[in-house]
């Protein structure tokens, strides 16, 4: 027994090692930008890191509820089976479209235009974020109980915001969330571009709003993922895209103090060291869990869904939608005094768990290739539109943006409005700032 498990290790650690080699006959490092790189790094982080934490019980909150060992290693089969078919697809991807290239990010277009186009949805999320704020009331915001040290149903508001939101939230969310952080980040390239105070003065405008449309409903992963989002801009513009050790480790130094205060402050935990204990549970452990439930759920408990969980727009299908994440999260009764509370949890898996659940192991053949060539497609086509502020915030969006992969469910991405949205506003803004006249560069 001891000898297998010692094996397993030793499967576990080399496994990456032939990745890496899959992701560089791709053409792509792991120290330089692309959007297929930032996703599969977050499948490592979230999805394969902590593998052993669960199989050997190491994590003694989640061992309450991942109670067997054959069933985590059946997850890691099948998150290496996937991974490596995404790592595929990257290669595919360098065959059909050529090698990604990130050249110098100076301004090709009218500096002044694209600063008034952020401007402008930067303006347009910030009176949605208010109209949010007057939609639930400034009571029943997460960061309000906070201050005034009413923490007894954080979770119950959390789930009022969100998934059991009176009303459109996804409408809401979109800009608020998505466009905010994208005219962010435009202004944020800007600034790094022409160094004037003005767009300067913009983007502290858009990150403080933001921050506060993150922490309002005591959301902390949203704050570093804007501060990671930027990081990432600088590196496109100043750095030709290269992510250096020396800049790399403060980004996530001060990442860690973040999230580790938001644990603090939005979790109530007993000090510093047990909100570290907690984001770490979270991240190596937390989000891997989901993908337990899945395969212990199905098709034991429930039958394949055959495709009842992905999207049906205005009920044009045949079939009524299966919320299968606030099903799972109710199945697997982690929580089950919140339940009782009314509140509306959910479990994402990553995007392989969705599929299983429709369709079994089949499922899991050949469409994580597709998402692979998807992804460096989507990397080489943005590098046409030129180097510019848009581009560079485009594919830091982008990049954060996909990178959910690791976290969420593929019908998220089926019929994508964010995505939808953010391409529309891009178009704008270029078409704006060349005065109607957008190049594609050549492969």
């Amino acid at each position: 027994m001891y000898f297998e498990n010692f094996l397993l290790v030793v499967d576990w650690a080399c496994i990456p090692f032939f990745w890496w080699f899959l992701l560089r006959l791709a053409g792509l490092r792991l120290f330089v930008f692309s959007i297929p790189t930032i996703v599969f790094v977050a499948i490592i982080v979230f999805q394969y890191i902590g593998l052993p934490i669960l199989y050997f019980k190491l994590d003694e909150y989640r061992a309450l509820f991942v109670t067997d060992s054959d069933l985590v290693l059946t997850v890691g089969v099948a998150t290496t089976f996937v991974t490596t078919q995404m790592l595929i697809g990257f290669i595919f991807g360098r065959t059909l479209f050529g090698p990604l290239k990130v050249s110098n990010f100076e301004s090709n277009l009218n500096k002044k235009k694209i600063g008034v186009g952020a401007a402008l949805l930067l303006l347009l999320s910030i009176l949605v974020l208010i109209l949010y704020i007057q939609n639930v009331g400034i009571s029943k915001l997460v960061l309000f109980a906070v201050i005034n040290s009413s923490s007894d149903n954080i979770s119950l508001l959390r789930s009022d915001l969100g998934n059991s939101f009176v009303g459109k939230y996804y409408r809401y969310q979109l800009f608020f969330r998505e466009t905010m952080i994208f005219s962010t980040l435009i202004l944020y390239a800007q600034y790094l571009i022409d160094k004037r105070r003005g767009s300067f003065l913009l983007f502290l405008i858009g990150l403080c709003g933001v921050i506060l449309s993150s922490v309002m409903s005591g959301e902390k992963a949203p704050v570093v993922y804007a501060f990671v989002s930027l990081f990432f801009v600088k590196c496109l513009i100043k750095e030709e895209g290269r992510l250096e050790i020396k800049r790399l480790v403060p980004m996530l130094i001060t990442s860690t103090i973040l999230l580790i205060f938001g644990y603090q402050y939005f979790m109530n935990t007993e000090g510093y060291f047990q909100a570290l204990s907690n984001l770490s549970s979270r991240a190596f452990a937390g989000a891997l869990q989901p993908s337990y439930h899945y395969l212990d759920m199905f098709p034991k408990h429930h039958e394949f869904l055959a495709g009842r969980s992905f999207p049906n727009p205005m009920g044009i299908f045949p079939f009524e939608n299966y919320r299968l994440t606030v099903e799972v999260m109710n199945w697997a009764n982690v929580n089950p005094e919140l339940l009782d509370s009314g509140v509306v949890g959910s479990m994402p898996a990553m995007f392989w768990g969705e599929l299983y659940a429709n369709f079994g192991f089949e499922g899991l053949i050949g469409f994580p290739v597709v998402v692979g060539i998807m992804l460096y497609w989507l990397n080489a086509t943005v590098v046409r539109f030129g180097t510019n502020s848009v581009t560079a915030a485009l594919l830091s969006w982008l990049a954060m943006h996909y990178k959910t992969l690791a976290e969420t469910s593929i019908s998220s991405f089926l019929v994508d409005l964010p995505l939808i949205t953010i391409l529309f506003f891009t178009i704008l803004i270029l078409f704006y700032a060349s005065n109607g006249r957008i190049r594609l560069r050549s492969h």
